[in-house]
């Protein structure tokens, strides 16, 4: 049975379905950690991902993900940093390793404002 779960898990994580599990988070101090309003990454996000866009004009991104604000920003969170970590978005233009630290730190280390 294990084994199965294992299989399971390793195949839809694969497949996008799952986030994946990142390596622990050592979190800075938190006048250290970086605020929503700092992240480079956001602007390669709500090109597609942004709550005033609807139809094609989101090209495919699902309507509930938007990181356009820190509320939405905040509960896409993780599925943003699976997504990044498997190099799937933002499509056609990787995010660079300090971008993805600077995400991973935000989402593990209380998300601040």
């Amino acid at each position: 049975m294990k084994r199965l779960f294992l299989y399971c898990t390793v195949a839809l994580a694969g497949c996008g379905e799952v986030p994946l599990q990142s390596e622990p988070v050592t979190c800075p101090p938190a006048a250290e950690v970086p605020r929503y309003s700092e992240l480079s990454a956001i602007a390669s996000c709500v090109g597609c991902h942004a709550g005033t866009l609807s139809g094609p004009d989101r090209d495919g991104a699902p309507a509930p993900i938007n990181f356009d604000t820190w509320p939405g920003a905040t509960r896409a969170a993780v599925v943003g940093l699976s997504a990044i970590q498997r190099g799937a978005m933002p499509p056609g233009a990787p995010l660079d390793d300090a971008e993805i630290q600077q995400w991973k730190i935000w989402s593990s280390c209380g998300r601040p404002e």
